[in-house]
């Protein structure tokens, strides 16, 4: 895993586990951000959407859906910026991801940006 970069938390509101059937509800969200007019690259273009499993406060499991990850040290892939100075550029678009998830998935999902240091 990465050191830092910006994630979307996603679990049920009635805050019971995640079943097969709601990564189904998942992907086939994932891939309507995905979908985009012929000749034009989406503006989610850069984000890996890698899923994986998250707990929530409330107990309930759910899923983290990766959008950008960093690791602190590498010169290379950050591009000599500051993990602040990237975190702020990455955290408005993947804002605008979650919210745009969270109208896909609808009200039996909360949709959560964290977009920090891990």
């Amino acid at each position: 895993m990465s050191d830092f970069g910006t994630m979307a938390l996603v679990h049920r509101t009635d805050n019971s586990d995640v079943s097969d059937s709601d990564e189904v509800a998942l992907n086939t969200a994932i891939k309507q951000l995905h979908v985009v007019e012929r000749d034009r690259i989406g503006p989610y273009v850069g984000f890996s959407f890698r899923i994986g499993g998250s707990y929530g406060q409330n107990g309930g499991q759910g899923f983290c859906v990766n959008f950008t990850e960093y690791w602190l040290g590498d010169e290379e892939g950050t591009g000599g910026l500051d993990s602040e100075v990237i975190l702020a550029r990455d955290e408005p678009l993947a804002q605008q991801c979650c919210d745009e998830l969270a109208r896909i998935l609808g009200d039996t999902y909360s949709v959560d940006l964290i977009c920090d240091h891990w």
